[in-house]
Order: structure tokens, then C-alpha cells, then sequence
């Protein structure tokens, strides 16, 4: 798919959910300002627009043993992220978002650059309290549609993987918010996505790829300094499964298994109902086949 092509069918997603919102003007916004207050979808009637960027740079990587290593060279990986959502019914959200990702070695050893998967998810809130403990549950389904760069360009290890994965995936979502006092909340999530077989181009031959799934889980405190300012102290595991890519049954790449812990300390400044800025870094704290390094990123939250 032209990039003419990525482009009308994320503005099509984007028409879609917009036109999914059942937005009625006489119906209030149930939507705290303080941050540990809020549900964990947007009530009905609300959308959302998130754009985030995250920029890291770095000479180590995490090597099979967990030990951090020195790679010869600079890695730099610059992303963006356009993201919608919208509350459709009472304890109902949808969502959808896509990725930009610029990946490269200096020295001229490679690069990659190009939309990653689109990605939609169907939210459910299944249980919520309002008084004593708020509390807030949801269960959800996610499908990630292979519509960006999966050409393969480079085998030069998992740090220049394409943007996208050029298959189709679909997982399970779970999380819960609890307010334990006034100025203290716990996120817990909770993400799994199968990959199905697919196939990809590598050094122009179109191959077949066996992608491993994608787990990742999450703690993050939630500390409420004022009406306007929240602390995220979150903790973040991922796992990626071991790939493989074959051609006529012998295997040309493959990729090892990779798992990452991050600690995602972040300052969000909150504006009310209207939008919200999230300034972060992450300490890279263990891994294995990753990259280590401090990245920086910023999110934009406006709510209409």
C-alpha cells in the first residue's frame, strides 16, 4: 500500500470514529479534572485527539545475557503517535491510533523510516465506583492492521526492525484505577497481542513471517500534587517473542526474544475538562536484545 493509500485509510478510521460519537450537548461531561478521579474511558459524548513524540539516543543495547553493551556505533529512534478515541456509549470507548518511526545507525550502517500498524480498540468498562475507593475496570479487544513500512531493508539485528510488522494481530486488554485516598491512585494494565503468520518483503523477496506475540504489563502510581498537577511513577515490563522469517523453508531472519523494564517517571499538567500535557523520560533499567538509554517524550491530550 502508496502512502497516498496509508493515508486515506487513516483519515477513513478517523471519519469513522468521529462520526461513532454520540455526541449530545445537553448531556453533562461525567469527567473528573483531577487525574486519579477519572474513568478509564471517555463517558459518552466526549472525544479525544492525543499526539505524542518520543526521542532516544544511544551507543548501548541490552544483549542476550541482560547486560548492557557497547554497539559500535549511535542508535537514534524518533516517533510520533496520532491517536483519536471517543466515548460512544455509557462505559464505552473506541479507539484508534498509528505511529511514525524514524530508526537509524550513524555511519551509514541503515535506516528505517515509516508509518508503523494501525491500531483499534473496542473499551468496556465493567465495574466503577464513584464514592469511598473510585474505582474504574475495563476489558478490551485491540486489532493491529499491517497498513505501514515492513520492508526490510537491513539485517543488521532487531534495532532496525521495520516499522511495522506486515501482519495482522489481535489481543486482549485488562486494567484497573483505584483511588486509594485523595491525592494517590494505582493504574494496573495489562496487554497481550497474538501475531498471525503474514508475509514481508526482505531485500525485495516476499517472505513469510512468523511473528512472535507482544506482552507488556504495567504499575503505575498515580500521585495528585494539586487540581492541575499529577506525578506518574510507572513501571512498565514488555515481552517480545522470538520472529522468524523464512523464504522456500530456510530461514533468512531471525529475530531473538526481547523483553524490556522500564521506569516512566512523568509530569502531567492538567487544564480541566480541555487537555492535558504529559512531559517524561524513562530509565531503562533491564532488557535483553533492546536498546538501553534514557528516552525523552511529551503527550498532548484535547478533549472536545
Amino acid at each position: 500500500m502508496n502512502i497516498a493509500g496509508r493515508m486515506l485509510l487513516i483519515a477513513a478510521s478517523a471519519s469513522l470514529l468521529l462520526g461513532g460519537i454520540a455526541r449530545a450537548n445537553d448531556l453533562p461531561l461525567d469527567f473528573p479534572d483531577r487525574e486519579i478521579l477519572r474513568p478509564l474511558v471517555l463517558p459518552r459524548g466526549m472525544g479525544q485527539l492525543a499526539l505524542g513524540f518520543s526521542w532516544l539516543r544511544t551507543y548501548q543495547a541490552f544483549n542476550d545475557e541482560g547486560k548492557l553493551d557497547n554497539i559500535g556505533a549511535n542508535f537514534t529512534e524518533t516517533s510520533g503517535d496520532f491517536r483519536i478515541q471517543g466515548g460512544v456509549y455509557n462505559g464505552v470507548e473506541l479507539q484508534a491510533g498509528i505511529p511514525y518511526i524514524s530508526r537509524e545507525m550513524d555511519g551509514g550502517e541503515g535506516r528505517m523510516i515509516g508509518f508503523g500498524d494501525l491500531d483499534a480498540a473496542l473499551l468496556l468498562e465493567i465495574y466503577r465506583e464513584t464514592t469511598g475507593r473510585p474505582t474504574s475496570v475495563i476489558l478490551g479487544v485491540r486489532g493491529i492492521f499491517p497498513v505501514g513500512q515492513s520492508q526490510i531493508r537491513s539485517a543488521s539485528g532487531p534495532l532496525l526492525h521495520p516499522p511495522s510488522r506486515g501482519t495482522f494481530a489481535v489481543g486482549p486488554m485488562f486494567a484497573v484505577k483505584e483511588a486509594y485516598s485523595k491525592n494517590l491512585a494505582f493504574l494496573y494494565s495489562f496487554e497481550w497481542d497474538f501475531y498471525l503468520k503474514g508475509k514481508q518483503k526482505f531485500d525485495g523477496n516476499k517472505v513469510d513471517s512468523d511473528y512472535g506475540d507482544i506482552f507488556k504489563a504495567g504499575i503505575e502510581p498515580i500521585i495528585q500534587v494539586s487540581d492541575h498537577i499529577a506525578i506518574w511513577l510507572s513501571v512498565v515490563y514488555s515481552k517480545e517473542y522470538r520472529s522468524k522469517l523464512t523464504y522456500d523453508g530456510q530461514t533468512v531472519a531471525e529475530y531473538p526474544a526481547a523483553d524490556l523494564l522500564e521506569e516512566r517517571p512523568a509530569l502531567e499538567l492538567q487544564f480541566g475538562h480541555t487537555f492535558d500535557i504529559f512531559i517524561g523520560t524513562a530509565c531503562r533499567a533491564w532488557g535483553k536484545n533492546q536498546v538501553g538509554g534514557w528516552p525523552v517524550w511529551a503527550k498532548f491530550e484535547l478533549r472536545f
